[in-house]
Parts: structure tokens; C-alpha cells; sequence
């Protein structure tokens, strides 16, 4: 059985999480190949140095020639974007994606020798009025936000929010994509949450697949663990007495991941001294003379970033809406509990007093108060029963075989 992956990046967290599919199959025997923009992975197991993505400058002449079609005859793509362009300014967004490219995805020699393709984040690799109609082998969609079964945007409320000012083109999107989806003959749906399931459902693309299935992602508990808390803190200044929150701040998401939210709450805080170490790229700035924020900047070694959930006494995700953050599952995996709102993934496995503390309301105020009572009760979590939850849910081999399962569905 060969199976390729498909990312447009091995980076980010549906690259990241992509990627250690990839080496989960592998583990349990299924011959899985990794396709993306800076990174490939054969079917042997081995990096290739794969020219499918590379940029071919062409000659002078084509590139008039070029020049002159963009003028007069432009693409679909290129018209689409003009628009977007144009409507910018009007624009609030975190993310948003055309399914339209250049490449043609079903050359690519990887592809044509796998027996399925499983899908990941792929805007700016995937076009969805060509690939569908030109390919025969069986597709899995792994599904890390909405995208798929949106128009332009990747969350419900950046579709709500910019609704007004680009309906037409966002709806018309959204019905090539499902006409495009509609024609693919063996097909299969994967979600890491159930809450990204149920709104796939609700958007009836994907009535006619074989399988609409929840599995959740996995993490390689060798790297992320349990560590000597005392002598971390020790290694990075930190004092053992602190009381530690841990924030992964990305400057484009800050709306869909909370961080006005978490800044009105830290603002509340007032009885109770800390430190917030904050991972990322985002600032965090919150007027507090109880609070010490600590930026560390992006951290790219899976080993040093391990070591901070290690560190912290607390993971804070106070995300409005998100999948199966990679981040909770690591934070489970180092004992460390998570502090989160009752939305997506979150709240299918922050359990109240076990994992973590889960919270109704979504506001600064609510979010404050979690983490006051967590500060109360901090004994009460234990490190060795949060990574056993981990372990049971997110382990690599239960992934892989949960995923070779319908793999071999889809083929028979």
C-alpha cells in the first residue's frame, strides 16, 4: 500500500501535524511518501530533492508573450486576485486561499505512483477545477480548518466578518469547490475533532464519500515528556517558586486565538504574581505589576520547546475557534495542564480538574477566574495521569492504524 501526504508546507501546525502521519504509517508498515513546497519525502523513506515546485524562469520571449496574456486573457486565478486585491482594504482577516495554481498537481511523479492520496493544508499546490477531473486514484481529505468547505476563508468568523464586502466571489468559490469535490468517485473525510467533523457535515460536501471519520493527531511522546521541573527552571532562570503560564502567540491568528481575550484577563489578575512566557511570533503587552511577560521568539527545536511545557505550570489556549491545536496535544504529552474556553478540539479533552480547566464563557473576566482557581487548586493536577490521557489518546500507532484502516477501505 503507498499513500502520499500531501502539505503545501512540512511547517505549521498542519504541516507538523502531516508530517508525523507520515512517520506514524511508517511505523506500522504502510509505505507512506510526504509531498510538499520545501520538503519530500519517497516512498523509500528517504529526503528527495524534489524540482516539482521549483520556479522555471522562462525565456525573454515567452516571458513577453506572457505579459501580453495577463494583459488581455488573464486566468481565472489572476482575476480572482485582482478582486481581492482591489477589496484589501476592506478586508479583516487571518488567512484566506484560492483554489487555483499553476502546478499541476496530478504530474507530479509521487502522486502517480500512489495507490491513495490523503490531503492536508494545501493552498497555493491543489487547484480544484483541474485535479478532480484528472485524477482516478482514491482521496482522503485530512481536514486542519474549514477551508475545504469554505470559499476564500479558513474560520466561520472571518467569513461572518467580511461577509458583506466579498459575498459574491466567496460564494462562488464555494460552489466550485463542491463541484469539484462532487466528482471524486472513492473519497474519504478525516478530522482530528469532532467539532471539525460535525461542520464538515453541516456543509454537504462530502455526502457521497465512503468514510466521515474523527481521528485525532498524534505526538511522538520521546520528545515531548515529562521532565525534572526544578532543574529546567533552573537552566532558564526561572524560579522554582514562580507561578508560570505558558501562551503560543502567532501575530496573524491573534483575533481567532484569543490574545485580547487573554490580555483583558491578565489585566484582572491582581492577587496573584506570575510570569507568562510567550512563544512566537506575537507580542503580548498587558498593563500588570503582577505580571512578568517573558517573549521568547520563535523556537524552532522540538527538544528546547518541549523543555518550556516542562517549565510552565500552565499552557494558556484561549482560542475562540480551533481544531486539535498540536500545542495542547504537546502540552499533555510534558504533564503540563491547559487552561482553554469550551470550543473545538479544546473542548473534547480539557477535562475540568483531570487535564486542565475548561471555561464557559468566553471572556477576559471568565479566563481570569479560570486561572485563579487553577492557582488554588495547582496540586490537584498531576503530570503522570495528564500524559497517560495523552498517551491513550494520541499515540502514533493508534493514529496510523486507525488511518490504514480506511485506506484499505478505500482501496478495496
Amino acid at each position: 500500500m503507498k499513500v502520499v501526504q500531501i502539505s503545501t508546507s512540512s511547517r505549521g501546525g498542519a504541516g507538523i501535524a502531516a508530517l508525523r502521519l507520515h512517520h506514524a504509517l511508517r511505523q506500522v508498515g504502510v509505505e507512506s511518501a510526504f509531498v510538499s513546497k520545501n520538503y519530500t519525502i519517497g516512498f523509500d523513506g528517504v529526503a528527495h530533492n524534489d524540482a516539482f515546485f521549483e520556479y522555471k524562469r522562462p525565456s525573454l520571449f515567452k516571458r513577453f508573450l506572457l505579459k501580453i496574456k495577463r494583459s488581455f486573457y488573464p486566468s481565472i486565478g489572476q482575476r480572482i486576485n485582482k478582486e481581492i486585491e482591489s477589496k484589501k482594504h476592506l478586508l479583516k482577516y487571518e488567512m484566506l486561499s484560492v483554489p487555483y495554481t499553476e502546478f499541476e498537481l496530478h504530474k507530479h511523479p509521487i502522486l502517480q505512483q500512489a495507490d491513495v492520496i490523503n490531503f492536508h493544508w494545501v493552498g497555493g499546490v491543489l487547484s480544484y477545477n483541474t485535479f478532480f477531473k484528472n485524477n482516478k486514484t482514491p482521496i482522503v481529505f485530512t481536514l486542519h480548518d474549514m477551508n475545504p468547505f469554505k470559499g476564500l476563508f479558513h474560520y466561520q468568523q472571518d467569513e461572518i466578518r467580511n461577509r458583506k464586502h466579498i459575498k459574491v466571489l466567496d460564494n462562488s468559490l464555494l460552489i466550485l469547490k463542491k463541484n469539484a469535490i462532487s466528482i471524486i468517485k472513492k473519497g474519504a473525510l478525516i478530522t482530528p475533532s469532532k467539532w471539525l467533523l460535525d461542520e464538515a457535515k453541516t456543509s454537504n460536501f462530502y455526502n457521497h464519500f465512503h468514510a466521515l471519520k474523527c481521528i485525532p493527531n498524534a505526538i511522538d511522546f520521546n520528545v515531548f515528556k515529562i521532565q525534572n521541573k526544578v532543574q529546567i527552571r533552573k537552566e532558564k532562570g526561572i524560579s522554582e517558586n514562580e507561578f508560570v503560564l505558558l501562551f503560543v502567540a502567532d501575530k496573524d491568528a491573534s483575533l481567532r486565538k484569543g490574545v485580547d481575550l487573554l490580555v483583558e484577563g491578565l489585566e484582572l489578575l491582581k492577587n496573584i504574581k506570575c510570569t507568562l512566557l510567550v512563544l512566537g511570533s506575537g507580542v503580548v503587552k498587558a498593563d500588570n505589576i503582577n505580571l512578568k511577560i517573558v517573549p521568547l521568539g520563535f523556537v524552532g527545536e522540538v527538544d528546547e520547546l518541549a523543555s518550556y511545557y516542562a517549565a510552565a505550570d500552565v499552557f494558556i489556549l484561549p482560542s475562540i475557534e480551533d481544531n486539535l491545536p498540536n500545542v495542547m496535544l504537546e502540552s499533555f504529552a510534558c504533564g503540563t495542564p491547559v487552561i482553554s474556553f469550551k470550543t473545538g478540539g479544546m473542548d473534547e479533552h480539557v477535562i475540568n480538574n483531570i487535564t486542565g480547566v475548561k471555561i464557559e464563557d468566553i471572556t477576559g473576566e471568565s479566563l481570569v477566574k479560570a486561572i485563579q482557581q487553577f492557582y488554588e487548586n495547582i496540586n490537584d493536577f498531576k503530570p503522570e495521569i495528564i500524559r497517560e490521557y495523552a498517551i491513550k489518546h494520541f499515540s502514533y500507532n493508534k493514529q496510523a492504524e486507525a488511518y490504514k484502516e480506511v485506506y484499505k477501505e478505500l482501496m478495496a
